[in-house]
């Protein structure tokens, strides 16, 4: 889930029955977490832990299940909420305005007085970065995520990495 950084970002919330719920929001720190894939990668060969290790899309897996909490940064920001549910146990959901501004990516927790615990990543953008394939290149333009006015000069960091199926798929390099 990403929005643009400035407004508050919001999240949609599911409940029933339930009449107040408790949200902390904890910064991630993806400088340190892109650092560990790219020395993860340099330094292992394919097994049993690179998918957990090197898929970054999958950032929330590893913070809520792997415990990962070494990604998680500075003192959570809390809040509670007042809810009212629908009569007969039906589902309710409505949107939860958080007081996340600043660019960056936060694991959100909601949990509901004696209740289930709910767990997202929120991505608030201050930029974004649009990608043009040309024949035989690509074009990036990279703009303020709200305005879409161009940054200029913006330094940009790629990286990647090829895997070769050797040996029968018995092994990767």
């Amino acid at each position: 889930l990403t929005q643009p950084a400035g407004a508050g970002a919001t999240v949609e919330f599911r409940f029933r029955n339930g009449r107040k719920a408790s949200f902390e929001a904890t910064e991630i720190d993806v400088k340190k977490l892109l650092e560990d894939v790219k020395t993860f990668i340099k330094t292992h060969d394919r097994s049993s832990e690179w998918w957990e290790n090197t898929e970054i899309s999958n950032l929330g897996y590893r913070l809520v299940e792997k415990n990962q909490r070494q990604y998680l940064v500075g003192k959570p920001v809390s809040w509670e909420l007042e809810l009212k549910p629908r009569a007969d146990h039906f589902d309710k959901r409505i949107t939860v305005q958080t007081p996340l501004k600043k660019a960056g990516a936060y694991l959100l927790i909601g949990r509901m007085d004696n209740g289930n615990v709910s767990r997202i990543v929120i991505w608030v953008a201050d930029t974004a970065l649009v990608k043009k394939v040309l024949d035989k290149a690509s074009y990036f333009y990279a703009a303020d995520a709200v305005t879409g006015a161009p940054i200029g000069r913006a330094d940009l960091e790629f990286f990647g990495y090829w895997q070769e199926w050797v040996d029968r798929g018995a092994k990767y390099v």
